[in-house]
């Protein structure tokens, strides 16, 4: 878990650095909405902790809506992952549901680098039929840092790559990183949304 958490403190460093320089040498941004990129991606628990003695992550999903804002960019997504139990805990699925900030980097022609910051609410939907209903769902604080290299495939198509570090507010706290790979499509913001968004 150290190194994982080095490896993304060394990335943003990285990040900060040539976002500075891109920005102090006029990278041209687009405009304020212009753009909705669309994203699905596969996503896979890759960290082991104290956490998965008690569970085991299975293959999950992630759909997240990207477009450009005043300064970076905004997003909002939902990620779902099922937790098999491994112990006497019961099974539950997990679905993440953020919105989040941050800055995409034009790295060459066809490829970005996006790194974020994303907030929202962490919810646990429980099978245990022995649990009264009112009681299986759990809600928590997620808090994650984002990274994502997109690489455009043929025109408004895009391959994903991501890492996503996210930190759940539970009573013991829950880490959990995620690899994640899938497409994305970017499409035009029709005129009557962007005056919506503004």
């Amino acid at each position: 878990m150290h190194t994982i958490k080095k490896n993304i403190f060394s990335s943003c460093l990285v990040w900060l650095i040539i976002s500075f320089t891109q920005t102090l040498f006029g990278q041209e941004a687009p405009s304020a909405f212009s753009t909705l990129k669309l994203s699905l991606n596969y996503v896979s628990n890759i960290n082991n902790n104290q956490f998965h003695q008690y569970w085991h992550p299975g293959q999950g999903a992630n759909f997240a809506v990207q477009t450009p804002f005043y300064w970076g960019d905004v997003q909002a997504g939902l990620q779902y992952v099922p937790h098999k139990k491994r112990t006497g805990s019961p099974s539950f699925e997990s679905y993440y549901v953020y919105l989040g900030w941050g800055y995409s980097l034009h790295l060459f022609r066809n490829m970005h680098w996006l790194n974020a910051l994303q907030a929202g609410n962490y919810y646990m939907d429980f099978d245990d039929p022995d649990i009264n209903v009112t009681q299986r769902q759990e809600s928590e604080l997620g808090i994650a840092l984002y990274s994502a290299l997109s690489l455009r495939l043929y025109k408004q198509l895009y391959g994903y790559g991501a890492v996503r570090y996210l930190k759940v507010f539970t009573h013991k706290r829950l880490e959990l990183t995620y690899l994640s790979i899938g497409v994305a499509f970017v499409l035009e913001t029709p005129a009557w949304l962007i005056e919506v968004l503004k």
